[in-house]
């Protein structure tokens, strides 16, 4: 994700998470919410809930991470 649409996530913005692991061919991708975003000069740092853990708060990279296919149209806003 580039670091516009990374800066410009919200509380609720739908999200797919790639995996990153080694040993593993390919990275699966899990889908979640935004729950956090602490806000920073350069770049945020956003906090995901995983949809089939709740209890689960992730925080990637932009690297890791892109709009789920429900989001997507927001991007072109």
């Amino acid at each position: 994700m580039n670091e516009f649409d990374w800066n410009g996530l919200r509380v609720g913005d739908r999200v797919a998470v790639h995996e990153h692991r080694t040993g593993v061919a390919q990275r699966a991708k899990r889908l979640g919410v935004v729950a956090f975003v602490t806000q920073h000069r350069r770049h945020n740092a956003v906090g995901l809930r995983i949809d089939d853990d709740p209890t689960e708060v992730r925080w990637p990279t932009r690297f890791e991470v892109e709009l789920s296919s429900r989001d997507r149209s927001r991007a072109s806003l």
